[in-house]
């Protein structure tokens, strides 16, 4: 199976300052990370508290919040949400809240009480069990301060401090766009205030959004359920699996992804997978069992991510992470209220597969092979306008990818191969009229 066994990194020269940035995504994990899995400077940001990332939004915004929460009830220094949200709105922002047909939570009332308008799910059927914030998206003159904050997390006591979650947040106006069309769906409004009559949930919706996004470079997917058919997507990112797929789940009922997962694991991809409830009435628990590695969650809190990655050891295929509110189950495919991205970038997955590793290794496992082992025996020579490249042998490899770019912050898959090699050496042509350049090394065994 090809897998990055090392990597190697080596500067020729300075850069010139980077271009401003088109879009921004950065993720959050409230538990530890294995940074020995990390590509050099991609270091995921493990032990955070996700409520700093709304907190630190909303104090930001200037024009308008929107928010689509199952669970809301934390307003604790040092990120008290609901007073932050009070204040946004005294200050002459507009708030707006979806919120699921449940018992109000007293971070909800908070907001009730300041005059802020709210709906909850009018169908009973399901549970609005979206996690999402908007920011300032509704303002059109600006669209650099449009974000998007979503992922597994309830913005809750225990479920920021006791549970598995993880958090992406998002600069992209396109991507707010859409956010804010499935937001005014369940407002059934475009104003300030909802109109009840005309809110759609769960059936009612309709497949209204655009659906793929390119963000700083990086290919996003988008899907909204029960309306987008977000099952049918996740399958196809399973199918794209060649060597590894790897699952932090909360939750796992749904038979066709499973039976795709042993159809890629049939033709050579190792499936790996932690589940919190593995009892859940059609749970593919013993399914999984029969052919991939697993492991039921059983330390303190709920593990209540909703992300699955694939081919982290691949930086030469298209390596994807899906994340969201969305849990494998029939409930998130037909009933409930849900959103899931899909991001198709080496660097993003790196960052998961840190989270990933870190859990396995709660349970005394090992997530093989290890990602990433910065080495410093990388040699230039200079042949005229020629570079020739050498490294020491990596115990197992059976080639090797030899990779460059004119700046180092570049996205993982933004880097070009040069060239695969058998040899420990390689030359890159008139290298020397090209200008600043960077390089990599990958052995593939």
């Amino acid at each position: 199976m090809p897998s990055i066994s090392k990597i190697f990194l080596a500067v020729l020269f300075s850069l010139a300052a980077c271009g401003l940035a088109r879009g921004e995504i950065n993720v959050y994990f409230n538990k530890s990370v294995n940074t020995a899995y990390a590509f050099p400077g991609n270091e995921a940001t493990g032990n955070y508290n996700l409520a700093d990332v709304v907190y630190d939004r909303i104090n930001a915004a200037q024009y308008s919040i929107d928010l689509a929460v199952y669970s809301f009830d934390y307003n604790i220094t040092p990120a008290p949400l609901s007073t932050a949200l009070i204040n946004a709105y005294n200050r002459g922002v507009t708030v707006r809240v979806v919120y699921d047909n449940r018992t109000i939570q007293s971070g909800v009332q908070y907001l009730i009480n300041a005059g802020i308008p709210i709906i909850q799910r009018t169908d009973s059927e399901g549970l609005m069990h979206n996690k999402f914030y908007i920011f300032d998206a509704r303002n059109q003159t600006s669209t650099t301060d449009d974000w998007v904050v979503t992922g597994s997390w309830n913005a809750t006591v225990s479920g920021t401090w006791d549970d598995c979650q993880n958090v992406v947040e998002i600069q992209d106006a396109a991507l707010a766009a859409a956010y804010t069309t499935e937001f005014q769906e369940m407002w059934g409004s475009t104003g300030d205030y909802p109109n009840t009559s005309l809110a759609r949930f769960g059936n009612n919706k309709l497949d209204n959004t655009p659906h793929n996004f390119t963000i700083d470079g990086v290919p996003v997917e988008c899907y909204f359920s029960p309306s987008d058919g977000t099952t049918s997507h996740i399958i196809q990112q399973v199918q794209s699996a060649q060597s590894a797929a790897c699952l932090g789940l909360m939750v796992f009922t749904r038979s066709d992804i499973a039976a795709n997962l042993y159809q890629q694991w049939s033709m050579g991809a190792e499936v790996i997978g932690i589940i919190d409830d593995i009892n859940a009435s059609s749970s593919q628990w013993n399914y999984l069992n029969t052919f991939a590695e697993m492991y039921d969650w059983t330390f303190g809190g709920v593990f209540h991510h909703k992300y699955a990655f694939f081919d982290y050891d691949m930086s030469s295929s298209a390596p994807v992470v899906l994340t969201g509110s969305h849990n494998w189950s029939n409930a998130a495919e037909y009933n409930n209220d849900e959103n899931t991205l899909i991001i198709k970038s080496a660097d993003i997955v790196n960052q998961y597969t840190q989270e990933f590793a870190a859990r396995l290794a709660q349970f005394g496992a090992v997530l093989p092979p290890p990602l990433t082992a910065t080495v410093t025996d990388l040699f230039l020579e200079f042949f005229q306008n020629d570079v020739g490249l050498s490294w020491t042998a990596v115990p197992g490899a059976v080639s090797y990818n030899v990779f460059a770019a004119s700046d180092a912050n570049l996205l993982w898959e933004e880097w070009e191969l040069l060239g695969n090699t058998t040899d420990t050496m390689f030359f890159d042509d008139n290298a020397l009229t090209e200008g600043a350049k960077f390089y990599r090394v990958t052995a593939l065994d």
